[in-house]
């Protein structure tokens, strides 16, 4: 449980009056080549949730595992779910087929080209502009 007034991500990683913890910031550091604070204006941008399911708070840095490439803040049901697809877009489809098919009362949503194209260009702008922000260190 958090503690009261602290969203979990605070509770878990903000000790001793505001600094963050140690190994928090170590693990950032070495693991991705970014600082915690590079984390935190990347959950900022998407507005405290993660942007797989839009409905927890991200609390998991996902990165590519071919170029580690950080990519964004995850939940941990998703961050563990697109390790389990191995980061393979065809295993991912397969899935999304496999739940149409399988699931009553799913209703494919269409989305016009030009709508898609655009939300692909925000995405774009979205990554590049978290690049342009955040100081690699090592």
């Amino acid at each position: 449980m958090a503690e009261q007034g602290k969203t979990v991500r605070e509770a878990i990683f903000v000790r001793d009056g505001g600094a963050v913890a140690r190994s928090r910031t170590y693990h950032l550091t070495q693991r991705y080549q970014v600082r915690h604070e590079d984390v935190e204006r990347m959950i900022s941008a998407q507005h405290g949730l993660c942007v797989v399911c839009w409905d927890r708070p991200p609390e998991h840095v996902d990165h590519c595992h071919r170029t580690g490439d950080v990519r964004y803040a995850l939940c941990l049901p998703c961050n563990t779910g697109i390790g389990q697809f191995r980061d393979d877009p065809g295993v991912v489809r397969r899935a999304l087929s496999y739940i149409e098919a399988t699931v009553e009362g799913y209703d494919e949503v269409e989305v016009p080209e030009a709508e898609l194209a655009e939300l692909i260009r925000a995405e774009e702008r979205l990554r590049a502009d978290f690049y342009a922000k955040v100081s690699r260190v090592g």
